[in-house]
Parts: C-alpha cells; structure tokens; sequence
C-alpha cells in the first residue's frame, strides 16, 4: 500500500511538471519584448511571448532550457514507477529525481512572475519536498550499503561531488563577488530581483555535494546513500545549462563564442562524470531484504 501511494504521487507530480513545461516551451501567444527599469533604473529587456512574458531574457532563457529537462524527467519518472518498480536502483533514482523536481519548482516559484500557472508551480513545489522527505525515509531505510563496498574508497565518486560542487561554487562566485564589491547588482537582476538558483546552488546543492563527497571518503552510510542522488541532480543540471545557453543564443543574449563553447564542453565533460560514477554509486548499494 505504502509503496502504491508512492508511485501515485510520484506519477501526479510528474504530470504537474510535463503539463507546466510544455506549456512554458509551446504557448507562444503574445506581443513583442519590452524595454522597462529595474528597481536600479537599468533598463532590462522583458520578453512579451507565452507564459513567461514580462520576465527578462535571461530568465526566460533558462527557464525554456530548465521545461525541456522538466519533460524528460517527468516521462522518465513515469516510467520508473510502471516498468522499473520493484528495483533498487529505481526507488534510489525516484529519490532524485523528486529533489530534482524541488530544484525545477522552486526556479518556477521564486524566479518567475506571477502568471495563470502560478497555482500549479505552488502545488509542484510542495508535493515535490513532501515526496523527496517520504522516499528518503521510505528508501533509506530499505537500503543498505554493501560490506564489499567499505573495503576500498571511492574517490572518484568523491572527487567528481566535491569538484563539481567547488567549480560550481568558484562560477557564481565570480559573477556575485565583483557586484558586491562595486555594489552594483544590475548585471545579476531581471526586473526585481536576483535568480532563486543562486541560493539553491550555493546555499544547498554545492555544500551537499562537498559534505557527501567528506562522508563517501570517511565510508560513512548516508554518504554512500546520498552520492547516486546527487550525482543525478548533477547530470541532470550539465544538459540543462547546455539548453539554456542555446536559448540565450536565440534570444539574441551576447555570449562570446568561447565563452559559449567552453560552457557546453564543460558540462558534457560533467554529465559523463556524472553518469559513470552515478551508476558505480549504485553498485555500492543493495536492498536490506537482500543480505542474506
């Protein structure tokens, strides 16, 4: 029963995010971009098309970016809960993937204008942080990390959470810093405000991916529980950045080509790191009813 309700709520919070994505990249109704102030009085280009208009290019651009990846979990999700139930691996992935969609809601609710699917962001993004705490505890208990496992350490796995985590942490640093320092925050604005990822990367993805990355090295259980889910938080973000930047491209945002290239080839380089120690993570685990 409890792993029915699971699956059901699973299911309905993936279908809030394939039906608010699609409808972020295909409702293209409405007038041409706008020029308006910021509360600095820099003028910001505000897009005038679909469900995201009057928000700036730069937002728009990573939320088109962020919808795509949306769909794709959502469906995958989905098919976790039908084809792949009774696996490990799945409910470990399933974990993810609803702290995923907490990254995706929260963009939504605190990035984004007010607009008609405002009601259903709200709903995305509470369903999604009552999933992730009931399969946390739900998985966690049933999952165990093997004794094998504990023999020799891991420091790919730790390596690939604790780089990520600092070289993400370095990226928003060197953008926030400087506009600290001058105390000019214009170039980090859209309209009224500064990007909720900020917050998320740096106050929670980045030290919880250096914290885990502490935990696999001391070979420390929650770290090995928690180093597949981070890893899939990590290749799910690499194609999405790429997105984004192509969306940046056609709304005509100035990125300089090296710029551009060394962003994508950096997080193709990440993604494939991602997978190959997401799926060595999971060989570390097995389910407790297992032991024999």
């Amino acid at each position: 029963m409890k792993k029915r309700v699971e699956n059901v709520l699973c299911v309905l919070l993936s279908c809030i995010a394939i039906t608010v994505a699609i409808i972020g990249l295909f409702y293209l109704d409405g007038g041409e971009s706008i020029l308006v102030n910021n509360i600095y009085g820099q003028q910001v280009e505000l897009y005038g098309k679909g469900i995201y208009a009057y928000n700036s290019l730069i937002t728009v651009s990573g939320r088109l970016g962020a919808d795509w990846i949306g769909i794709l979990c959502g469906i995958f999700m989905i098919s976790l809960c039908i084809f792949w139930k009774k696996q490990m691996w799945a409910n470990l992935i399933k974990t993810a993937q609803s702290m995923m969609f907490v990254y995706y809601f929260a963009c939504l609710v605190f990035s984004i204008s007010m607009n008609r699917l405002y009601l259903l962001y709200v709903l995305g993004f509470g369903l999604s942080i009552i999933l992730s705490i009931i399969l946390v505890e739900n998985n966690f208990k049933q999952i165990v990390v093997k004794k094998s496992s504990k023999e020799c350490k891991n420091p790919g796995i730790s390596l690939c959470l604790g780089i990520s985590g600092l070289v993400t942490i370095g990226i928003w640093m060197s953008m926030i810093v400087p506009c600290i320092i001058a105390d000019n925050y214009g170039e980090l604005l859209g309209v009224l405000t500064t990007e909720s990822t900020y917050a998320i990367d740096l106050g929670i993805l980045c030290p919880a991916m250096i914290i885990c990355a502490i935990l696999v090295q001391k070979k420390i259980d929650f770290g090995y529980k928690m180093s597949p889910i981070l890893l899939y938080i990590l290749f799910c973000v690499g194609p999405m950045v790429i997105l984004q930047n192509i969306y940046c491209y056609f709304l005509g945002i100035s990125v300089s080509i090296p710029a551009f290239i060394g962003t994508v080839l950096s997080f193709v380089v990440m993604c494939i790191f991602a997978l190959l120690f997401l799926v060595k993570s999971l060989r570390l685990l097995e389910m407790a009813n297992s032991i024999s």
